[in-house]
């Protein structure tokens, strides 16, 4: 954060806010993975400004829905192999990627 600190603009603020800020955004960003928070500071540091929470929540809840969807569909995929798996039709991925090819 203090790289994205360094990299935008900000309006003049008194130190101690500035720690409190810092502060708050690393405490708020532990919340969420850490691939999700680097994009998010990642797409924050191509702005112009520094960014406000809710700009930051942007990027964090568009890379988290991608991120969901990734996990539904690995879930889906992983349920599949295990029931084939119970039935003695699939002994490995590959088969599963053989049968939906």
């Amino acid at each position: 954060m203090m790289k994205l600190r360094a990299l935008t603009a900000t309006r003049s603020e008194q130190a101690g806010m500035v720690e409190i800020q810092l502060d708050t955004y690393a405490e708020e960003l532990g919340a969420y993975a850490a691939d999700c928070t680097a994009y998010a500071l990642k797409q924050a540091g191509k702005d112009k400004w520094w960014p406000t929470w809710s700009e930051l929540l942007v990027h964090l809840n568009e890379v988290d829905q991608v991120r969901k969807i990734l996990t539904r569909e690995m879930e889906e995929q992983l349920s599949i192999v295990k029931s084939s798996h119970q039935r003695g039709q699939m002994s490995s991925f590959g088969d599963l990627t053989k049968a939906e090819g």
